[in-house]
């Protein structure tokens, strides 16, 4: 608690800082009670913690003092000495070493010693002045503060102000009386809860007695009994007794006069325990990252997240131990969710303390495949073909390629307005049945491939549709044969049936057709026909898989002729 009030005063006075501090007696002299000048003493600026008056403020032989120390209630803010031989003569100057300026009040003291401390100790009869309240103000040349009335002292000694000020000697402390000497002091402990800590004096008889030693606590009523009859005690922590106070009580003989050791403050800080689990983790492949978190309660928490891998033992053996992840450190991390390696990894946290460590359970992290589209087929009539080579009447069906996890589809069609989604093709496939040029010629396709981690998108696909070269019957159509060099016309009256003519001569010829895709078929047709000796003859010409493109057709050239 003293140190703390220390640093909050340095911090609280420090507001308004200059590059120097100095102090002055303007308007008299600094002296000893008798007179005497005060050469190679020391000064200190004093800040009373318990409202102005400085009421607990005493010193004792063997006392110690140094800045930022808490004593008799009081905090030593600055710590100096006389700048000029034979201080008491008028305007000797007393500097401070420091950079503060610590404002005016009654919260002040400044205390002038005629010694040097001996070892940071102060002597047995050293003198001092204790000057209760200075009244100072700034010097803007010098930037220090000028003390007036808080030492003005006449040189006869008699003082003034006396309101404002206390002389006194040391006398000999309650060691020196006893022949006691403390030569260590129990320290205060900061330790966490349920740890074991120890208090402990060192301490001398004058005249080679037995020391009695009696432990007390405070427990914020008062001193007791704390149990313990030796140089030291040990303290089990508990919240319970955070806040206690420890000091010993050493006798020389029973019932003699004591001497009390400084008081030892016990802190006792609270074990980390978790509050919030981590919870398993399921992510999408460079999908937005989601990471762990932890809760946590105790003092001072710190946290490392650790992994859960195969390392090899001493043996050479494979085993499964927890690994810290390097910067890991905080109550939240997050793994990187486009390495899917890490799918199916456990983690975990341990967070700590001076008190000791506590592990979260483990949770699992789950890395989903994004959604990936690869490609579109092309089918038409069973044949994978491109987007600029479509025909018309047969069904085109476009087949998108994709993975990831439990994809969906979506084909879209380019409209005016922009891409807009086809009702009912929600499949890897779509089918478009029967198209024409005239619907279908130039439209632009693309299919949605998506899951919760997000979309993709295939390739586009922009149709070009043809007439198909082979009819879908030869009803109506007019036939041009060339056979033995002699032309020939057949002219489809019905689907399997027409009328050969060369010139003056007709015959009736029958027709097999099957149209097979949009440029072949199966064809067969039979007829009567002139040969070179201009006898009737019959023919037969068959070819499976016609390609109409050449015309072919098993020793004659057949073509479809413009209608008339």
């Amino acid at each position: 608690m003293r140190k703390f009030l220390a640093a909050f005063l340095l911090v609280l006075f420090s507001a308004c800082a200059f590059a120097e501090f100095k102090m002055f007696a303007d308007a008299g002299r600094v002296c000893s009670g008798g007179g005497a000048a005060l050469a190679g003493g020391e000064v200190f600026l004093l800040a009373d913690l318990h409202g102005g008056e400085f009421e607990d403020f005493v010193l004792a032989s063997g006392d110690r003092l140094a800045e930022g120390g808490v004593f008799g209630g009081a905090l030593l803010l600055a710590r100096g000495t006389f700048t000029a031989a034979g201080a008491c003569g008028a305007g000797a100057d007393i500097e401070l070493a420091g950079n503060a300026f610590l404002g005016g009040g009654e919260a002040f003291a400044l205390l002038v010693l005629d010694k040097k401390l001996s070892g940071g100790k102060v002597q047995s009869g050293t003198k001092f002045l204790l000057f209760r309240r200075p009244e100072w103000v700034l010097n803007s040349e010098n930037r220090g503060v000028y003390f007036y009335k808080a030492l003005s002292v006449s040189a006869g000694g008699d003082i003034e102000n006396s309101a404002l000020y206390a002389s006194a000697e040391v006398g000999p402390s309650e060691e020196e009386k006893t022949g006691i000497m403390i030569e260590t002091q129990p320290e205060s402990a900061e330790v966490f809860d349920k740890q074991k800590c120890e208090f402990s004096v060192s301490a001398s008889d004058a005249e080679g007695r037995k020391l009695i030693y009696t432990w007390e606590v405070d427990k914020g009523r008062g001193w007791t009994s704390a149990g313990s009859s030796k140089a030291s005690i040990k303290v089990s922590a508990s919240l319970k007794n955070d806040g206690f106070k420890y000091r010993c009580k050493i006798q020389n003989e029973k019932n003699g006069a004591a001497v009390y050791t400084s008081e030892a403050l016990l802190t006792v800080r609270e074990n980390v325990k978790i509050t919030q689990k981590p919870k398993a983790l399921t992510v999408f492949e460079g999908g937005e990252n989601a990471g762990f978190s932890v809760g946590a309660s105790g003092y001072g928490a710190r946290y490392q997240w650790q992994i859960y891998v195969q390392k090899p033992n001493a043996n050479g053996k494979m085993v499964w131990v927890w690994q810290d992840i390097d910067g890991a450190t905080a109550p939240n991390f997050t793994p990187q969710n486009d390495n899917t390696e890490l799918s199916g990894a456990k983690f975990r946290c341990m967070v700590y303390n001076g008190g000791g460590a506590v592990y979260t359970g483990s949770a699992g992290f789950t890395v989903r495949e994004a959604a990936r589209a690869h490609g579109v087929k092309i089918l038409q009539n069973k044949e994978e073909v491109s987007a600029d080579a479509l025909f018309e009447e047969f069904d085109i069906i476009l087949e998108a390629a994709a993975s990831g996890y439990k994809i969906k589809y979506q084909w879209q069609v380019l409209e005016s307005f922009g891409w807009a989604d086809i009702k009912g093709a929600a499949k890897a496939s779509f089918k478009i049945s029967k198209p024409t040029a005239a619907a279908y010629g130039g439209k632009t396709y693309r299919c949605k491939v998506y899951n919760d981690g997000g979309a993709a998108y295939a390739q586009t696909q922009t149709f070009e549709i043809a007439p198909c070269l082979a009819p879908s019957t030869l009803k109506g159509e007019r036939l041009q044969i060339e056979y033995l060099q002699h032309g020939y016309i057949l002219d489809m009256s019905s689907a399997s049936a027409g009328t050969l003519s060369c010139g003056e001569f007709s015959s009736k010829a029958s027709v097999s057709y099957r149209r097979l895709s949009p440029k072949t078929a199966d064809f067969k047709i039979s007829a009567k026909i002139l040969n070179a000796a201009g006898e009737l003859e019959k023919v037969v010409w068959a070819d499976k898989k016609f390609d109409f493109e050449t015309g072919e057709l098993s020793g004659a050239r057949v073509e479809i002729l413009p209608r008339e």
